[in-house]
């Protein structure tokens, strides 16, 4: 993904969005883009966990999920959510 892209689309958004990117290099990128638009950016860790697999090592990772999620939901300005698709596919179940 061009940085000159997401500073366009961004530049026009209007409402609060969730921008879904390949990993966390790509999510970074699109935070950096944010921030330089004054964006209150959020950005969920990549989690790559699978299917019934044990938590307790991704203890740190999904800690900081929760708490950004917590964060991006009390925040009252112009904000965005940028997550890595694994993360999104994960099931907490």
């Amino acid at each position: 993904m061009y940085q000159s892209n997401t500073y366009q689309y961004l530049e026009a958004l209007k409402e609060t969005k969730l921008l879904i990117c390949k990993d966390d290099k790509e999510a970074v990128q699109i935070r950096d883009v944010a921030v330089l638009l004054n964006f209150d950016t959020f950005v969920l860790p990549d989690l790559r966990v699978s299917l019934g697999e044990d938590l307790r090592a991704y203890d740190e990772d999904v800690q900081a999920f929760f708490i950004t999620l917590a964060k991006y939901y009390a925040s009252q300005t112009k904000k965005v959510l940028i997550s890595p698709l694994r993360t999104l596919l994960t099931a907490f179940s």
